[in-house]
């Protein structure tokens, strides 16, 4: 780690800050619609007004190029005087240069590719990513987006470390394992966190639950690891809490969450490990399979739970986990301002309609994942890749809370999620979506190399124009969603079958 450069950069992009804060200049940050874009606003947002100087948050969607693009320059007409981006992919580094000068903003964000190639060297005082400093060799990114505004805000805030638990959240979002020795500058900040007494870590089963719901409730509604056949199965759910041989009740009182030893966490994980062995997984397995499926069970069950101690017992708020969860759905719900405010401490009525907005999402997500469930022509599964119909009943804005559960599932992680909807904008075209989660072996890049082949892409990627050809809409890391025209769908269909399993065999 070539820490000089790394200080150099965050060093400049902090001294850029200040001297705009210090002239009482307009700053105007620009998140992108995710909890780390978020949460990376909230912190400069924090440290310019708590450093007397003037600024403005704003969220916008970057799924698609061409709705940025018409913002994006909605914004530049305003003639701010300084502009922040946080958390937006790389692609959109040319895209903003090309707006706005090369003294008028900072570019802040942490995705994996390789900035060297996308920027000059004397450009990166307005580029802050890891990989400019990483060295060649480092595997995994050390950073989020909301760690290096925290870095930076660090330099000429130091209050800021009293929301030192905020990236912590963040990271939470993205799923990074904290067990990770790779992880070194995240852990630093956690430390900090830890040491100020902002956070106390427990060990044990990481459903991200309220500490203090009952343990029936807990199995039954644990939508955070999915297992199929008792989430949301309170006979099963009861019956795995008997099985593991743990105290249910106390005085006739149902325990509850944060009543449990390390011991009753063990019993618990291993009778969900059986039941999961008995029902589905481990049929026509390999004992190489089932091992290192039973390995990937426990690091996804089983870790440590980040409690924030300044929150009140029973809080949605506090678990690091039921937070992130909360900041995801002001994310998807565009309530970004309720988000913020949460974030920057705001506990009275903030706290009720975020647990609506939770307890509507519950409640959705219950309807639309047994409705798909209950029908089996809805959903197929042959163990490596998941098929899912969603037509007439899951829309745009909610397939990514429906996928977000598979791609976490203990049943469904390690699968390639290949959905299909009918598109909202005309019935005669669908949409398809195709999602690898972190734990899938696939060459995704291979299989989106093979769909850009297959449709029609022209120089029209993401501009919305209709046309009767298949098309990509959106492509992301690991994510790529297809509109297909009714008449191109037979086609579609078979190849892209071919596709998903040219890619498996890789």
């Amino acid at each position: 780690m070539r820490y000089t450069d790394r200080d150099h950069i965050l060093n400049t992009a902090s001294q850029k800050l200040l001297n705009q804060i210090e002239h009482q200049k307009d700053i105007f940050i620009l998140s992108n619609s995710t909890v780390d874009g978020l949460v990376g606003s909230a912190i400069l947002l924090s440290s310019i007004y708590s450093s007397k100087g003037n600024t403005t948050v704003r969220c916008f969607n970057s799924l698609k190029i061409e709705d940025f693009k018409t913002e994006l320059m909605k914004v530049v007409d305003e003639k701010h005087d300084f502009y922040v981006f946080v958390d937006f992919d790389s692609n959109f580094f040319d895209l903003i240069t090309s707006l706005i000068q090369e003294s008028s903003y900072l570019f802040v964000n942490s995705d994996s590719r390789n900035s060297d190639q996308i920027i000059d060297k004397d450009k990166t005082v307005t580029f802050v990513n890891p990989w400019i400093w990483q060295s060649d060799n480092d595997k995994e990114n050390k950073h989020t987006s909301s760690s290096l505004t925290y870095l930076i805000a660090k330099n000429f805030d130091r209050k800021i470390i009293h929301s030192s638990f905020l990236p912590i959240v963040a990271a939470f979002s993205k799923n990074i394992d904290f067990n990770n020795s790779d992880q070194t500058e995240l852990k630093e900040i956690l430390q900090t966190a830890l040491d100020l007494n902002l956070i106390e870590r427990k060990k044990g089963l990481n459903f991200g639950v309220i500490e203090t719901t009952p343990i029936v409730d807990v199995i039954e509604n644990n939508t955070a690891h999915f297992i199929k056949g008792v989430t949301w199965n309170k006979e099963n759910s009861i019956r795995i809490i008997e099985k593991s041989g743990i105290q249910i009740t106390d005085n006739q009182r149902i325990r509850t969450w944060n009543e449990l030893e390390d011991e009753d966490f063990n019993k618990i994980f291993n009778t969900i490990e059986k039941y999961i062995e008995e029902n589905y997984s481990h049929k026509n397995k390999s004992d190489d399979n089932i091992k290192e499926m039973k390995k990937r069970n426990r690091e996804l069950l089983f870790g440590y739970n980040c409690i924030l101690t300044n929150e009140e017992a029973g809080s949605i708020l506090k678990n690091i986990g039921s937070f992130s969860k909360a900041l995801d759905l002001c994310v998807r719900n565009q309530t970004f301002g309720l988000g913020l405010s949460i974030c920057l401490g705001d506990r009275n009525d903030a706290m009720m309609q975020i647990k609506n907005q939770i307890i509507d999402y519950d409640n959705l997500i219950k309807s639309v994942s047994n409705k798909i469930f209950d029908e089996k022509w809805r959903f197929y599964d042959d163990k490596e890749t998941i098929y899912v119909n969603g037509e007439g009943i899951l829309d745009e804005k909610n397939i990514d809370l429906f996928t977000s559960i598979l791609e976490k599932s203990v049943s469904f992680a390690d699968r390639l999620i290949c959905l299909r909807i009918l598109s909202a904008e005309s019935d005669e075209e669908y949409k398809y979506t195709l999602i690898k989660p972190k734990l899938a072996k696939i060459d995704f890049d291979k299989m989106k190399k093979k769909i850009y082949e297959l449709v029609d892409i022209r120089d029209d990627l993401n501009n919305g124009n209709r046309s009767s050809s298949t098309s990509v809409i959106v492509d992301i890391m690991d994510k790529i969603e297809i509109r297909v025209p009714i008449i191109n769908l037979e086609v579609f269909l078979s190849n892209i079958k071919k596709i998903v399993l040219d890619a498996k065999r890789s």
